[in-house]
């Protein structure tokens, strides 16, 4: 530990890290929670598909380095390190075209509905056929964390304002350590 303190440079940094390290925990337990979304993949051959790990892990360290780069920019604070926990992966929704056709009435007022979703597919002129992508739903942002050096209160304020603004969460899913 001695010497992880030494690779930091923090001086009495135990509570530091301690600290951190619990945020961070926290933070990606609450990204296992259900996000009380009812849609979900409906396969490869489906109107939406779920982004891959990939995708989702490199969306995540995008947000955490442009985070980081403008917290830096506060003046007074150093040593920025952010976590991004997010509470849902993205999405992929392709184009569809549905049909409702409408039965005969059966005597008693009431008359059948048949209703059909299908995709729209486009094709590369060599015989493929692929689904045409209609939108592309970003991954949701459950929580930040964020460790940084030389945040008094005034300054964590500050850094919870900034994030709230830029991913629209409530301050109850920052938490800014810094001494």
């Amino acid at each position: 530990m001695a010497e992880l303190l030494k690779k930091f440079n923090i001086k009495g940094g135990m509570p530091f890290i301690i600290v951190g390290i619990a945020a961070g925990l926290i933070l990606i337990l609450i990204s296992f929670l259900p996000s009380g979304s009812k849609g979900g993949s409906s396969g490869p051959s489906g109107l939406a598909d779920k982004l891959s790990s990939a995708d989702t892990d490199a969306y995540a360290a995008l947000l955490e380095g442009k985070l980081a780069s403008l917290i830096e920019g506060i003046p007074g604070l150093s040593g920025v390190r952010v976590m991004v926990a997010l509470s849902s992966s993205g999405e992929y929704i392709y184009a569809s075209k549905q049909s409702v056709k409408q039965g005969a009435s059966d005597g008693k007022g009431s008359a059948s509905k048949d209703q059909s979703t299908e995709l729209i597919l486009a094709g590369d002129g060599k015989g493929s056929q692929y689904p045409i992508l209609a939108k592309e739903v970003a991954p949701k942002v459950g929580g930040v964390a964020v460790v940084c050096r030389g945040a008094d209160a005034s300054k964590k304020l500050e850094v919870v304002n900034l994030i709230s603004s830029l991913l629209g969460l409530p301050s109850n899913k920052i938490y800014v350590y810094g001494g």
